[in-house]
C-alpha cells in the first residue's frame, strides 16, 4: 500500500519502510530524488526534518522542510525473510 505523508508526520514507526521524496537541492545543485529504506527521522526545532535513508549506493541524508511530501510504500521493497 502506497501512502503520501508530510515529513512532519513521519516517526520511528516508519523506520525500515521504503520511502521516496524529492530533495530540494542546494545552492549549486538542483532538486534530486532520494529513494530507499528509511533508517531514522529527526525533527529539528527550526521546522526542518532530517531523514536518513539507506539507498542502493549507501546512506543518504535528506534535510527537508516539514511540509515536503514523502511517499511511503511500506515493507514491500525489503527482501523476503529466508
Amino acid at each position: 500500500m502506497t501512502v503520501q505523508r508530510e515529513a512532519k508526520y513521519l516517526s520511528g514507526v516508519d523506520r525500515g519502510k521504503h520511502v521516496d521524496f524529492i530533495h530540494p537541492g542546494g545552492k549549486y545543485s538542483g532538486a534530486y530524488r532520494i529513494e530507499g529504506n528509511l533508517v531514522s527521522v529527526k525533527h529539528l526545532g527550526d521546522g526542518s526534518t532530517t531523514l536518513v535513508v539507506q539507498t542502493a549506493s549507501g546512506i543518504r541524508y535528506g534535510d527537508i522542510t516539514e511540509n515536503t511530501m514523502v511517499t511511503i510504500t511500506g515493507l514491500a521493497s525489503k527482501p523476503p525473510c529466508a
